[in-house]
């Protein structure tokens, strides 16, 4: 498949005029302040369950707050519940059964997190996938390979498109 586009005007780098650029400086100081105040609450929460022994479903019968619960997640994925989160992920993983850890940023705002169950790895399942993972890994290095070594080649020749 192709995609064949047709530029039809070119507008030349401009300042933005002031009201609009105040309003995109003034949209981002909220959503910076917001994103404080959240992360604030979150911590003044962990300390809470930390210090208090509260349970997360104690917190989660106050208004304004939900417990969800991720099942079978993986270090490296995407979590249902809250999507693609590395800070989540590295916090769960870094947990022992029965700990609480956090917060950590999710793409809808901060999360405690309560390691319920560590699920070890299937050693059986592993070794009878373990060449199947590698032939993709490798397929996958080799496709990033001459992507790259592609792109580079089209650098040096300075091709230009005349469509």
């Amino acid at each position: 498949s192709f995609v064949v586009i047709q530029l039809n005007e070119k507008h030349p780098p401009a300042t933005l005029p002031f009201e609009e650029a105040g309003d995109r400086v003034r949209a981002m100081l909220i959503d910076k302040k917001a994103d404080a105040l959240a992360l604030k609450e979150a911590e003044a929460l962990a300390e809470t369950i930390k210090i208090r022994s509260k349970s997360l479903e104690d917190i989660a019968e106050d208004p304004g707050y939900q417990l969800h619960t991720a099942k079978d997640i993986s270090s490296k994925g995407y979590i249902e519940e809250i999507g693609i989160s590395d800070s989540f992920a590295k916090t769960a993983f870094s947990l022992l059964p029965g700990e609480v850890g956090g917060p950590c940023k999710t793409q809808y705002g901060y999360a405690i997190v309560r390691l319920d169950k560590l699920t070890p790895v299937d050693m059986d399942k592993f070794q009878a996938d373990k060449e199947t993972f590698a032939a993709e890994l490798t397929n996958e290095k080799k496709t990033q390979s001459f992507e790259g070594w592609f792109l580079e080649l089209k650098a040096k020749a300075n091709m230009r498109e005349n469509i």
